[in-house]
């Protein structure tokens, strides 16, 4: 559960404010509202998620901000949402400002910039560091469109409908109803305007209206369409636009999926700790807490999350080996250390865990340790029992684990398939599909490597 608090100048007093800011820096499991004037000026380390919920003016403005997470070095998310109306309200405070010209087209470009980041296809960071004069050879594989590239089609003929529209209703109108007459809709103010008589009237049929506002939403911001505020949201032609309704250029744009449905792809985030060191790495970043209220300090002053998964992940029993730790400074194992230690030792593995495996193998195992059989670690991990097997057969061969209580097999089976597994053993070893074709392929590839492995 996360506690939600807000800081915003104009609405709240100094004090709240500041007593809302307070405990974001020193509780966890708190969740900031912030308006842009606010700056999200916050010395916090360990902010995992920085959401917009407008459009930034610019991309100097979107990076300062996302930059306050993630600051600790681990693994942030950044994630914004924008519309059709934080562009056209972006581009007429632009128009309507008394700066000089020269301002404006700065302020223009740097827009400009930040939408077409916003409709980016191809890796983001590499826009982002490209903008700042940087290169990466290769994307970063992290972003929303490499975990799930959009896909892009030719948006020509579609984008001409909706140009011509805008051309023939008079370039006096907003984008709803623009699209009400490309999709052919039964209305009486269409009616009275004689839309229904037009030449682009019901001629968008094949897209619904979410679709449509998704290419007005492109076409505003890639130049194509203007629109004006004080029309009411007119919209108007571009001069860019010119050369695509005569056919001159080409156009690709996103596809708008009917259903909106995103891939939901695993994060390519990575992190040290394991589900078997969690109630340790929980138990640690309690007794931090209850420090941190103590001294009155934030809980990253004692010590950062890394540096607890690292504790969680390692388990230093002693000092000497504590020293080691990544942020364990003289001063703090001097401070902290005792109590740290303490700590970790009231949550020892258990001893079917205390291995030199790895963390996959261990997974396994702490499931078979809690009950589970090779199907149901398969289905709670994911994976494919076979893997499981694989796992059991590095347990099995380690001494950890008996086969007889790995594999559901009375002991005449058990006989039946060492008597088998021996016949076909030389010197380089058993052979196991000679023994697995023997005993009538019966008994699953897992189950014979298991077995081998505790002869």
């Amino acid at each position: 559960m996360y506690l939600v608090l807000a800081i915003i100048f104009a609405a709240l007093p100094a004090q709240q404010r500041d007593e809302n800011q307070q405990r974001f820096l020193l509780e966890d499991g708190v969740i900031i509202v912030a308006t842009i004037a606010f700056g999200m000026g916050i010395d916090k380390p360990d902010v995992r998620f920085v959401a917009h919920l407008n459009l930034p003016k610019s991309i100097e403005a979107y990076y300062q901000e996302t930059g306050r997470a993630g600051r600790d070095g681990e693994a942030a998310d950044a994630w914004l949402a924008y519309g059709l109306q934080d562009v056209i309200t972006l581009r007429q405070m632009t128009l309507d400002s008394d700066a000089d010209e020269t301002y404006k087209r700065v302020v223009h470009h740097k827009l400009e910039a930040m939408l077409g980041l916003c409709e980016q296809t191809g890796c983001r960071r590499q826009t982002l560091l490209g903008y700042f004069g940087e290169t990466s050879a290769k994307p970063c594989g992290n972003c929303d469109t490499c975990l799930s590239p959009p896909e892009t089609i030719d948006a020509t003929e579609i984008s001409q409908k909706a140009l011509s529209c805008v051309y023939r209703t008079g370039q006096r109108f907003g984008v709803n109803y623009v699209i009400d007459v490309l999709t052919g809709k039964d209305d009486d103010r269409i009616r009275q305007f004689g839309h229904d008589k037009l030449s682009t009237y019901g001629i968008g049929a094949e897209l619904n209206g979410t679709e449509w506002r998704g290419v007005f939403r492109q076409l505003i911001a890639r130049g194509y369409l203007e629109a004006d505020v004080e029309g009411y949201g007119a919209l108007k032609l571009a001069e860019k636009a010119r050369p695509l309704l005569r056919g001159e250029t080409r156009l690709q744009l996103r596809k708008q999926s009917k259903a909106q449905q995103t891939k939901q792809k695993k994060s390519a985030h990575k992190t040290t700790l394991r589900s078997i060191d969690q109630p340790l790495f929980d138990a640690l970043r309690e007794h931090r807490m209850q420090l941190a209220r103590e001294a009155g300090v934030p809980p990253y002053v004692i010590f950062h999350d890394k540096t607890l998964e690292e504790m969680a992940r390692v388990r230093p029993m002693d000092e000497e080996q504590m020293r080691y730790i990544t942020g364990v400074g003289e001063s703090k194992l001097n401070k902290f250390g005792k109590s740290f230690i303490e700590i970790i030792a009231s949550h020892p593995l258990p001893d079917i865990l205390n291995n030199r495996l790895s963390d996959t193998v261990n997974e396994s195992l702490l499931l078979f340790s809690q009950g589970h059989d090779i199907e149901e670690i398969a289905r709670i991990r994911e994976i494919v029992p076979s893997t499981v097997y694989a796992h059991m057969e590095e347990a099995i061969e380690s001494g950890l684990v008996e086969v007889r209580d790995v594999l559901p097999l009375g002991e005449d089976q058990l006989t039946e398939i060492i008597n088998a597994l021996e016949m076909f053993a030389t010197e380089d070893g058993i052979r196991l599909k000679p023994a697995y074709e023997a005993l009538d392929e019966v008994y699953d590839y897992g189950v014979l490597k298991c077995v081998k492995a505790s002869i």
